[in-house]
C-alpha cells in the first residue's frame, strides 16, 4: 500500500515468498507450520504474520529478525484464532547468533518459545 507502507502476501505453507525482479528488498524468510494458509505483512514497525488456525508454529533464525531489523521493524506479531504473541526484536537478537533458530508455538491460548533450544516463555 502505497498510502500507508503495507506489504502483504498470502502463501501456502511451507512455500516461501519470491523477491519480485529489480526489488532492492531482501525476502525475510519465515516459515509457519500448522496451518492451511497465513499470511505476513509489515505494518509500521510491526511485522504481523497470522496464521489461519488455532495451532501453529512460527520459526526462523536469528539472521531473519535482523533483516526485519534493517528494514525498520522493531516488533515481530504472531497471530492466531486464539492467541497473540508480539516479540522484541532486539530482546530476540540478544540470545544468540545469526543462524540460531527460534521457535514460537500457539496451541490454543497457550504459547511457548524456544531459542536456540532454550526455553524462553518469559518474554511471552
Amino acid at each position: 500500500c502505497k498510502g500507508c507502507g503495507s506489504t502483504s502476501v498470502k502463501i501456502l505453507p511451507i512455500m516461501q515468498p519470491e523477491a519480485e525482479e529489480n526489488s532492492s528488498d531482501t525476502v525475510v524468510v519465515l516459515t509457519i507450520t500448522g496451518a492451511p494458509t497465513y499470511e505476513m505483512h509489515q505494518e509500521s514497525a510491526r511485522y504481523i504474520v497470522t496464521a489461519d488456525s488455532d495451532t501453529a508454529t512460527l520459526f526462523g533464525c536469528l539472521g531473519n529478525l535482523a533483516e526485519l531489523k534493517a528494514q525498520g521493524v522493531d516488533t515481530l506479531v504472531f497471530r492466531t484464532k486464539s492467541r497473540e504473541t508480539a516479540l522484541d526484536i532486539d530482546t530476540m537478537l540478544s540470545l544468540g547468533t545469526e543462524d540460531t533458530i527460534f521457535t514460537l508455538t500457539h496451541s490454543g491460548s497457550s504459547a511457548t518459545l524456544t531459542v536456540g533450544g532454550v526455553e524462553h516463555n518469559e518474554l511471552l
